[in-house]
């Protein structure tokens, strides 16, 4: 052994000399509870483990595969990159979102019919369909949603996200957002909370109306009068002042209100109507994620249908199921079962009284926003209490994606930008999960409106487990 060698080794052992874990947290326990200093290395074995799956993630490293795969995600993550979102219009519906037929409903999340949705979604649907004229009771209503007189798809069939149960019918108002540098649009509905989290009184029906006949002519109007809004600058000023975008908007909402006031108070034919919404987004702090979803979904969609790439394009919940889908495999669903928020519930309630998580709002995510930029908001309810777990997440959340996007810096961590492009063969290696910023709604809507508090989650392993195998049979068995 040589003699330097042999004088580290004897500088290193006169240092102090901590035990690593590496695994199984029982052990690091065992001996902090002895009053040892320890350290406790999170690792994960590949796939977790699965033979199946790391045979597949093996072939994906050979040369020829792996060059495919690295040129399309480039491709994918320049072009989010490059995504110009422009809000343009608050419109019915009927009138923007190609192929919306009356008779049709969207919801959130992978498909599902009538019998399988959650009362979340059932009580949007009950509510969406009085709204319509559809049916003039709750009972008529679910009579007709059980008749199959009433199509139900996916929102994401048709370029609409949606919070909570994303549901939207031919009449309702959506945000309209398009993105300047590859033309594609996406919608969010301006939904009433209560209506999409399920309820359907007369409070919620009226809110409802009034959007319709008042809210939307004047929002409509002003947007146009000032030629839209454009969004890049909004979404970065809102990251300055500690937003991350999904559940941390308080900044978002009072950007938006403080730009479109003047045009609100310019468009609306009478003082009422401008008092309204002014109060409406005054005292609504999550009255912008609707905007944020739609910009979320202009960006994503601009990597979408890239063969070879394994950037994840959407990730939607509806209650009883939780899925993606990936750039290269087009617009087919893996899916797991949704999981319980884990997080903060407000006074009088926890984890015991919420539903499954629910919604496409995640799509914020996917666009490099939300629980990935969660450094971004270290005061959020979420991960306040927690010191550096905020930091922890986005770092995390770096392992996973193929970039960063430095049109969004994140001044916590020394204005590195927002992690952007999920991928599916890094979250299978690290065994880390994307994770999403949300409030929970409770499982039993009709007696409880809303929000009942906040927490993050993550898609289950299944989704990508699933995706993984779907891959190899698409590009890897061509290839044999």
């Amino acid at each position: 052994m040589e003699t330097k060698t042999i004088e580290r080794l004897h500088t290193f052992l006169k240092g102090e000399v901590k035990p690593v874990n590496i695994g199984i947290s029982s052990f690091y326990e065992g001996l902090t509870s002895q009053g040892l200093d320890a350290l406790q290395l999170d690792w994960r074995p590949p796939a977790l483990g699965n033979p199946e799956l790391l045979r597949i993630l093996d072939k994906l490293r050979e040369p020829g595969i792996r060059k495919r795969i690295e040129k399309a995600n480039d491709l994918a993550v320049k072009q989010m990159i490059a995504a110009d979102p422009v809000l343009e219009d608050v419109a019915p519906a009927g009138e923007v979102i190609s192929g919306l037929e009356k008779n049709m409903v969207l919801h959130a999340g992978p498909p599902m019919v009538w019998e399988e949705m959650p009362e979340a979604i059932r009580g949007s649907v009950i509510a969406a369909v009085m709204s319509e004229g559809w049916a003039s009771s709750p009972n008529e209503a679910a009579g007709l949603a059980e008749s199959g007189h009433i199509d139900f798809h996916p929102g994401h069939d048709f370029d609409h996200v949606g919070g909570f149960s994303g549901v939207i019918t031919h009449s309702m108002p959506v945000f309209v957002v398009r993105n300047r540098d590859k033309g594609n649009i996406g919608f969010s509905s301006w939904r009433d909370i209560g209506q999409a989290s399920g309820r359907y009184n007369d409070e919620v029906l009226r809110f409802m109306k009034w959007q319709r006949e008042r809210g939307v002519p004047v929002l409509r109007t002003a947007l146009k009068q000032r030629g839209g809004i454009e969004l890049r600058p909004y979404l970065v000023q809102g990251i300055m002042m500690g937003d991350e975008h999904h559940n941390r908007v308080i900044g978002d909402t009072a950007n938006f209100t403080r730009m479109f006031a003047y045009s609100i108070v310019e468009a609306a034919p009478e003082r009422r109507t401008a008092v309204e919404l002014l109060k409406y987004f005054a005292d609504l702090d999550l009255a912008s994620v609707p905007i944020n979803i739609a910009a979320a979904k202009c960006i994503v969609d601009a990597a979408k249908e890239i063969e070879y790439s394994t950037i994840i394009t959407a990730w939607g919940r509806n209650g009883v199921e939780d899925g993606i889908q990936i750039s290269g495999l087009g617009n087919v669903w893996f899916n797991g079962l949704a999981p319980l928020v884990e997080g903060t519930y407000f006074p009088g309630f926890s984890q015991a009284d919420s539903a499954p998580a629910i919604g496409d709002s995640c799509v914020i995510e996917c666009s490099g926003f939300g629980g990935m930029a969660s450094a971004a908001a270290p005061t959020h309810a979420t991960v306040k209490d927690a010191p550096g777990a905020a930091e922890k997440i986005t770092r995390d959340m770096y392992e996973i994606t193929w970039s960063k996007n430095s049109r969004y810096p994140i001044p916590l961590l020394d204005s590195q930008g927002v992690p952007i492009g999920i991928d599916l063969l890094k979250v299978l290696d690290t065994g880390i999960r994307p994770v999403s910023n949300n409030p929970a709604v409770h499982k039993n809507n009709r007696e409880i409106s809303g929000v009942i508090g906040f927490g993050l989650t993550r898609p289950p392993m299944e989704a990508f487990e699933k995706a993984l195998k779907a891959f190899e049979e698409k590009y890897l068995m061509l290839m044999e």
